[in-house]
């Protein structure tokens, strides 16, 4: 769950993307609760209380990205002008690759690709470049006659367009990217595991 701002938060998981309007933190709730205890009449109070308890937050929209098979997602990203990069692990062709889907502010797709290797890869992180050309992922890959990951990244630019990869790792340990940052002067500053 991100927030967008005050009132808006915004959800990903598995299959289903969504904007809500949400209600304000629980310990504003809770405060709200009390001053009423003390300042409003009882009737007041048994109005109240079942309205804050039971209300549900506002869906604005709901979206499903089908990536023709089993997609993972949760990871999002906002850009200044609200139209979302949804970031995912997805099934495709026989194996796991990396999906970004890139959508308006209503949520309506305006693209869709899958990037990888013919192994299977699994997205971890996705970051956008300061400069405002593109993504970078990062997460790990199975290179053939291996049992061990590699870390694997991918660079797109504003179009999905593929503007390369890089696999690094060996044959005997596991490496996996947790998190990227593309930094402004071009390189990369990547976090993970090595086993």
């Amino acid at each position: 769950l991100s927030r967008i701002s005050d009132r808006f938060f915004l959800h990903v998981g598995s299959v289903k993307f969504q904007v809500f309007l949400g209600l304000p933190p629980f310990r504003f709730v809770k405060k709200l609760i009390l001053a009423d205890l003390v300042l409003s009449p009882m009737f007041l109070l048994l109005l109240l209380i079942p309205l804050l308890a039971f209300a549900q937050p506002d869906t604005l929209w709901t979206r499903t990205y089908d990536g023709g098979g089993d997609d993972y997602a949760d990871k999002v990203l906002i850009s200044a002008d609200n139209r979302y990069t949804l970031a995912s692990s997805s099934f495709v062709e026989g194996s796991m690759d990396f999906r970004l889907v890139r959508t308006d502010a209503n949520g309506d797709q305006l693209w869709a690709y899958s990037y990888g290797t013919p192994q299977d890869d699994w997205l971890l992180s996705v970051s956008p470049s300061p400069d405002g050309n593109g993504w970078v992922m990062a997460g790990f890959t199975f290179p053939p006659q291996s049992l061990f990951p590699d870390i694997l990244l991918v660079r797109v630019d504003n179009n999905g367009g593929m503007m390369g990869t890089l696999t690094m790792g060996d044959s005997s340990s596991s490496e996996a990217a947790s998190a990227i940052l593309l930094l402004s002067d071009g390189s990369y500053l990547v976090a993970g595991n090595v086993d």
